[in-house]
């Protein structure tokens, strides 16, 4: 994940992040959204018993106050997947 990029989910498991540049003066600039997405199935297979477990959750719900969380996989996965600043993660990054 780049440095400048920041989670945008702030009780959940960081899975998504964005960053934001600015090209150009202030006159002319333009922007750069970066979205980054975790790759889940580096680490999921299909069919696999952590895959069949997340499915078995329908979807999994978190409250965005932090009283209650349903994870859809196991906290090691959680962790291997979690966007965290200097860190070299398998993601997905997509720039608009």
């Amino acid at each position: 994940m780049q440095d400048d990029a920041f989670t945008i989910e702030e009780f959940s498991d960081h899975n998504s992040a964005v960053n934001v540049d600015m090209n150009g003066g202030i006159e002319e600039c333009s922007f750069r959204l970066g979205v980054h997405i975790t790759d889940v199935n580096h680490f999921v297979l299909k069919n696999d018993e952590n895959d069949m477990n997340a499915a078995a959750i329908e979807g999994g719900y978190r409250t965005h106050n932090g009283e209650y969380r349903k994870h859809m996989l196991p906290e090691n996965i959680r962790e291997h997947c979690a966007l965290r600043k200097n860190t070299q993660k398998v993601e997905h990054l997509c720039n608009l």
